[in-house]
Parts: C-alpha cells; sequence; structure tokens
C-alpha cells in the first residue's frame, strides 16, 4: 500500500513539475509580443476547420456571454448555452451531437480553450475591445449550422 501512495506522489510530482515548465516556457515564448498576451496566446495558432451540425439530433447555441469585473483582479466570462454541454475529459476526441468546449477570442485573437460556462481572463495590460466565443466539437472543429459559425460576438467600447 506505501508502495502505491509513493507511486502516485512521484507522478503527481512529475506532472506538476511538466505543468510548470509548460507554463513558464510558454510565458517566456510570448513575452515580446507588441500587446503581452502572455500564456493566453498558447492557442493562438491552431485551426481545427468546421463541422457542421445541422443533421445532428440537439443545435447548440451560445444565448449570452457576459464580461463581468472580477473584484479581485481581471474579469470573469460566462457564457450562457443552449443545448450544449461542456465535456473537458473527452477534448480531442470524435464529435458527439451537443457537447464539446468552447473557444475564446479577444481582440480577434484566440486565446484559450474554454471548458465550463465560466472563465476567468486575468488583467491585460490592454483594453478588451472585442470576446468572441465559439462551440467547437470534442474534434476542436469550430460548429456550424445551415452555414453559419455557432458563435458569439460581442463588442465593447470601455473595459
Amino acid at each position: 500500500m506505501n508502495s502505491i501512495k509513493w507511486q502516485v506522489t512521484f507522478q503527481l510530482f512529475i506532472i506538476m513539475l511538466g505543468l510548470s515548465f509548460g507554463v513558464y516556457f510558454s510565458t517566456k515564448a510570448n513575452t515580446s509580443h507588441d500587446e503581452s498576451h502572455g500564456a493566453l496566446l498558447s492557442h493562438s495558432t491552431m485551426d481545427h476547420g468546421y463541422i457542421d451540425v445541422s443533421n445532428d439530433p440537439i443545435i447548440p447555441k451560445i444565448e449570452e456571454i457576459e464580461l463581468i469585473k472580477d473584484p479581485m483582479s481581471g474579469w470573469n466570462l460566462h457564457i450562457i448555452t443552449k443545448n450544449f454541454q461542456f465535456t473537458p475529459a473527452n477534448a480531442s476526441s470524435k464529435h458527439v451531437p451537443g457537447c464539446g468546449h468552447a473557444h475564446l477570442m479577444i481582440n480577434g485573437i484566440k486565446v484559450a480553450r474554454v471548458y465550463s460556462n465560466w472563465f476567468h481572463i486575468p488583467e491585460l495590460g490592454y483594453p478588451i475591445k472585442k470576446l468572441e466565443v465559439t462551440l467547437n466539437a470534442n474534434s476542436h472543429a469550430i460548429m456550424s449550422a445551415n452555414e453559419k459559425t455557432i458563435a458569439l460576438k460581442v463588442n465593447y467600447s470601455d473595459s
């Protein structure tokens, strides 16, 4: 039993060490960017195409996105969906109707995958002028229905 505890502890240590290195180097690699997007830029260059969900039994929809100033720092994003279930454990697997995750774009730049209907955006050092959220299949493909992307864009004059 002690051997199993030790192995689990060691595996968790290795995972945390790997995550720490990943966060450190992804932040370092992006510090020269003009707007200092920092670690949020890690998903900006990935393109996964589209998936037509018009014939799925349910068609997901983003009804609203709310950007709420966090009392401590940054912003909290609330994504209100219909006919959609966030399924982070299935990311990078095959499409399941009505399931997946979201992608977040700030000022036209893809910054993150979003795995629930709430997401914290840290202080960015520049204003948020435009938010876009897309619903994505488990495969990361952007969902579309009837030739329209399932997304919602909101423009802000001052954040």
